[in-house]
């Protein structure tokens, strides 16, 4: 009876583990997910930004000269 009680509370607990080692993981991927999403919008923000930057830049140059 004690080992049936024993390996049926082993069995529970690796089940309740195992459960919310899912759950991390998935936040952890969420989370990772969201920053590469957050630093791609950065990067084509500051792309875009600098090209406008250069082309003002540029049609100064040329107004100027």
């Amino acid at each position: 009876i004690i080992a049936v009680a024993a390996a049926a509370g082993l069995a529970m607990v690796w089940l309740a583990g195992w459960s919310r080692g899912g759950k991390l993981y998935e936040s952890f991927y969420d989370e990772e997910l969201t920053k590469l999403r957050q630093q791609s919008r950065t990067t084509v923000k500051e792309a875009v930004e600098e090209t406008v930057d250069e082309k003002v830049r540029k049609a100064l140059r040329e107004r100027w000269q």
